[in-house]
């Protein structure tokens, strides 16, 4: 079992080991007093978690030996034994010190001794973590050299190297990697000097994160929210008109709307989505992700593949075409939904076996996320792979589509605080428009351009 370094609650898992390199020194201009300030407030940003690619027992240095100067009690120092056993308590406070004092936003002041920290990780929309892949120790284990007694001091040098990674919360899946590297030196023996080599390895790998372009270029990204990626290459608009809205409430036919949803992805991820018309699905960007081509199961289980023909990234959504096979679409509401008002989630949660999962709740609220969207809030259960499922009325008509939730712990545990995208909106993220419900349903382009 890999160890894991003490910090905050929450947890991204890690595998990879890999050698540090030599480790130029800081450049003088690299302070994070020093670095360009951001022209806006930033993306909300928080410390998560550190873990090593570790397992208790493995050499991760060596101890000197010097005749009366330095002791070698063994060869090798060990990870997870000795100092090495407790790590990492200040590390939190400092991430966000060292966040904060380079001009990121950050939920709370590091210096607040009664803050409160998992409102911080909800209300943060990217989490920070790492993981080491290298650490390198050379130490000095001394000596009284008038008497031999060991001191139980230690001095000596150590050179790390992490893999940061940004989770976006709200989308719940990992968005920015990179990696620093940070060396550090006692010179003098000290008590704890083990601890002290790799808390300010630590330091410096995490101010070169601070002040690094790459990572300070996309945390400040605010892309344009009303651009709309087409992938069709048509020249026109899409218009799509609607199944007539269902009237008889939804427990009386549950298993046909169950039909309509689909589940999005490969052997490694997945998300759901569902048909607006015979030939199309609607889901998450997130879900398609860069994908020009997707596989799809139906609700019993036929695999059918589809292209993604448009996307809108900054607000979440994607449309796929598939060949039309007497798929069932589902009725799109243009009436909003209503706070209070009943509402019925349809997905794959967690793992493919789960799919077609109905859960109900009621409208909570409408809230502007952080890229200035308004979101329907409500506390149907939902979890990870629900996204770009449908959110339904009492009767099974479509007023929005799952995107995103806020987790209660770092499992994902869904606590009744989850985002839906109005149907509407998510239409015309899209350059799409409804046409009124007479005629006959389905697809059609117009001579209206895409925005």
């Amino acid at each position: 079992m890999r160890s894991e370094l003490r910090g905050l609650a929450g947890a991204l898992v890690f595998f990879v080991l890999s050698a540090c390199g030599p480790l130029e020194p800081l450049e003088s201009g690299a302070s994070v007093n020093t670095v360009e300030p951001f022209e806006r407030p930033t993306v909300p940003i928080r410390f998560s978690a550190m873990r090593a690619d570790f397992s208790r027992g493995d050499e991760v240095g060596t101890y000197q030996s010097m005749l009366w100067t330095c002791y070698a009690p063994t060869d090798y120092l060990h990870w997870g034994l000795g100092q090495l056993q407790e790590l990492g308590g200040d590390w939190p406070d400092f991430t966000q010190r060292t966040l904060r004092d380079a001009g990121f936003s950050v939920p709370s002041d590091p210096g607040n001794v009664f803050g409160d920290l998992d409102h911080d990780r909800r209300s943060a929309t990217y989490l920070l973590g790492g993981r080491i892949t290298a650490l390198d120790l050379d130490v000095c284990e001394h000596l009284d050299w008038a008497t031999g007694d060991l001191l139980y001091q230690q001095s000596g040098t150590a050179s790390i190297e992490i893999e940061w990674t940004l989770f976006n919360a709200i989308r719940r899946s990992v968005v920015f990697r990179t990696t620093t590297q940070g060396s550090g030196e006692v010179d003098r023996r000290r008590p704890l000097g083990i601890q002290n080599l790799v808390d300010r390895s630590f330091r410096e790998a995490m101010q070169r994160l601070a002040v690094e372009p790459e990572f300070r270029a996309f945390v400040a990204q605010r892309p344009d929210p009303r651009t709309a990626v087409a992938l069709d290459r048509q020249e026109s608009g899409m218009s799509l008109r609607s199944q007539p809205l269902f009237e008889r409430p939804f427990d009386e036919h549950g298993e046909e709307l169950r039909a309509s949803v689909v589940t999005i992805g490969d052997a490694t991820s997945h998300g759901s989505g569902f048909f607006v018309s015979r030939e199309l699905v609607l889901t998450n960007a997130h879900v398609v992700r860069g994908n020009r081509q997707v596989a799809l199961r139906t609700h019993t289980g036929r695999r059918i593949m589809g292209d993604v023909i448009r996307r809108n990234t900054p607000r979440d959504v994607a449309l796929i075409r598939v060949e039309r096979a007497g798929h069932a679409p589902l009725p799109i509401r243009a009436e909003a939904a209503r706070v209070g008002e009943t509402v019925f989630a349809i997905g794959t949660p967690l793992q493919r076996g789960l799919r077609g999962t109905v859960s109900r709740g009621v409208v909570s609220a409408y809230r502007e996320n952080q890229e200035g969207f308004q979101d329907i809030q409500a506390d149907v259960d939902v979890h990870g792979g629900n996204s770009g499922g449908p959110l339904l009325d009492a009767r099974g008509n479509v007023v929005g589509l799952t995107y995103a939730g806020i987790s209660g712990d770092a499992a994902g545990t869904s606590i009744g605080l989850n985002l839906f995208i109005p149907i509407e909106d998510a239409f015309a993220r899209l350059g799409i428009s409804l046409l009124p419900g007479d005629g006959a349903p389905g697809l059609e382009y117009s001579s209206q351009s895409t925005p």
